[in-house]
């Protein structure tokens, strides 16, 4: 019992001595509290302690208010670790959970830069392949443009070669060089059948006949195809084919840029002037003038 007294007188000092209002007027210890907060986990031992005393003394109403006191400061100090262990873990998770925020945006900011990276070579190698095709285009252009600046030139000289073919349709025939032929052909007789072939080609325009053969032409001249060919070889440079491949590519020429005939097809040209074939004539017309007939016509204003 005097045990007792004296826990009680010791806690009333104590109670004296530091007060028992806290800063904030709104909390108010109890001389429990106090004394919890002051001692510590020791008290969970006088607890006990007292109890079992007082059992011994026969006090079981203290020893059962002592019992009880341990209880709830046992029960208390067990929440307050598990809420301390709690927190622990939660700040441990809440670590974890940065540093995995963290080492997350390194990752993306590495995947971002790598991406970057190859957006940034993707865009060098398309801007490389645009400059090629850039620098092959310019080339392309300006090779289209000079071939077309020639065969602008080629028109310009072919319409000279026919104005000036119209002045004289008789040049070919004034141009002939008599010569002497290492045969037995005579002098007069090839000069003869020289005249008769200008005539036949220049005035009657036998070439105009489609399909026409070397035998053909040597029987309307009167003679045979081995001095007519050797007449056509030595003095136009020619086979006979190139001969009078020749007047028609010309008489094709002089239709196209009459505005009489301009109009008409080329396919209709070439039947006129003789050739079996749209193709043959297109091939023979660009091989004598350089350019096609359809480009001839579109740039006879150049």
């Amino acid at each position: 019992m005097i045990y007792k007294i004296v826990n009680v007188l010791m806690i009333i000092m104590l109670f004296v001595a530091f007060g028992s209002v806290a800063s904030n007027q709104d909390s108010v210890l109890t001389v429990d509290e106090f004394v919890q907060k002051s001692y510590g986990d020791s008290l969970l031992e006088k607890y006990l302690k007292n109890s079992e005393s007082s059992e011994r003394l026969g006090d079981y109403q203290n020893a059962l208010y002592y019992f009880d006191k341990y209880m709830v400061r046992k029960d208390s100090i067990y929440k307050s670790n598990a809420e301390q262990k709690l927190e622990e873990k939660y700040k441990i998770f809440e670590i974890e959970k940065k540093d995995g925020e963290i080492n997350l945006l390194n990752v993306q900011s590495l995947l971002n830069e790598e991406k970057i990276d190859k957006q940034r070579t993707s865009i060098r190698l398309i801007l490389s392949l645009a400059l090629v095709f850039l620098v092959m285009i310019a080339i392309v252009f300006v090779f289209y443009m000079q071939k077309e600046i020639a065969y602008k030139k080629l028109v310009k000289l072919n319409m000279e070669a026919v104005r000036i073919e119209r002045k004289n349709d008789l040049i070919l025939k004034k141009s002939i060089q008599k010569r002497s032929i290492p045969s037995k052909l005579s002098e007069e007789t090839e000069q003869k059948i020289l005249n008769d072939l200008v005539v036949l080609m220049e005035e009657e325009k036998f070439y105009l006949q489609s399909g026409f053969t070397l035998d053909e032409m040597a029987v309307k001249l009167e003679t045979n195809r081995q001095y007519l060919s050797k007449i056509i070889n030595d003095h136009f440079k020619k086979n006979f084919n190139a001969f009078v491949n020749e007047f028609r590519i010309k008489e094709a020429r002089r239709l196209l840029s009459d505005f009489k005939t301009s109009g008409y097809t080329i396919e209709a040209i070439s039947n006129m002037v003789g050739f079996g074939s749209r193709t043959s004539f297109i091939a023979a017309f660009k091989k004598y003038t350089g350019v096609t007939p359809s480009y001839f016509v579109k740039n006879q204003k150049y």
